[in-house]
């Protein structure tokens, strides 16, 4: 089943320390000269881990994440020179899933950890500003009900104090979820379709 958010993928990706990544810039806009930008919330929230945020904290990221979309997304498009809007939208995840699988080949966005392929901060970037882009295709392409929300409960939940996208039948985490799949394809257990395939199945979940 080609479902986003895979239970492994969220633990692999747990690990990867969502609030910890290196430090740069936390400006929202995007210099287009520059090298891919490391995915980094504001302030002490790239240093505390979400689960111990305060409610402000979460919310202050939450809206971050607003600010983020469009800037990362368009960043991400231009870097893999892709468009939305031009094609049927099954095609044009496709390509852009294939971009970003290609791009993966290049030691700026993956390394070799313990004898296995893992993502570098780069490499996590592209696949955060994937799951960005899942994000913006599923609320333009489905109804009103899918928007932006805080999961505040259950505390042990991976997603605890992050957003997430309510409107569907079960809750998406498009970061975390999309990061889990580029893991797996990493590992080689899924293909360069994931985004599509994630897009396909989140847009048949969303509540009517």
């Amino acid at each position: 089943m080609p479902r986003c958010c895979r239970v492994d993928s969220f633990r692999e990706v747990q690990a990867l320390g969502y609030a910890s990544w290196s430090v740069v810039k936390p400006a929202c806009s995007i210099d287009m000269e520059a090298e891919y930008p490391l995915f980094v919330p504001p302030g002490a929230l790239a240093t505390k881990p979400a689960p111990l945020w305060t409610k402000r904290e979460a919310e202050d990221y939450c809206e971050w994440i607003g600010r983020s979309i469009l800037p990362r997304t368009d960043f991400l498009l231009e870097f893999l020179d892709e468009k939305l809007g031009v094609r049927p939208i099954d095609f044009e995840l496709l390509a852009i899933g294939k971009g970003v699988v290609r791009s993966l080949q290049d030691p700026a966005f993956t390394k070799i950890e313990n004898g296995d392929l893992a993502l570098t901060a780069k490499g996590r970037a592209i696949a955060a500003d994937s799951g960005l882009l899942l994000a913006r295709v599923l609320q333009r392409d489905c109804t009103p009900n899918v928007r932006w929300t805080i999961l505040r409960k259950p505390k042990n939940a991976v997603s605890y104090n992050l957003p997430i996208l309510a409107g569907f039948h079960i809750a998406l985490d498009p970061i975390f979820g999309v990061i889990g799949e580029i893991c797996g394809v990493l590992r080689g257990d899924r293909n360069d379709d994931f985004l599509l395939k994630a897009y396909l199945f989140w847009k048949s979940k969303q509540l009517s």
